[in-house]
């Protein structure tokens, strides 16, 4: 019983401990200038530009799939016009 005090004891000493680490310091307020603004535009376009090219490269994929798949559709039914002419001569 009388670990889990002191351990208690500690754990709370330690947090008030962290707390006035983070809560007691003063913030730097440190000059970024242009740089931080025009980074951060950076990434913004960057973002929408990968964003556009997945959408993009998706649609493409889709387009070739949906062509392929006529194309089958194409020689089955060539394929079946040609067995019927067979047929009927």
């Amino acid at each position: 019983m009388r670990s889990k005090i002191k351990l208690s004891k500690l754990k709370n000493f330690i947090l008030l401990f962290i707390s006035l680490f983070i809560f007691g310091t003063n913030p730097a307020h440190a000059y970024g200038g242009p740089g931080i603004g025009l980074g951060a535009i950076i990434v913004l376009i960057t973002v929408i530009i990968t964003f556009l090219a997945s959408v993009f490269i998706t649609f493409l994929k889709y387009l070739k799939e949906l062509k392929r798949n006529i194309k089958q559709l194409y020689k089955r039914n060539k394929n079946k016009n040609k067995n019927k002419n067979k047929n009927n001569n």
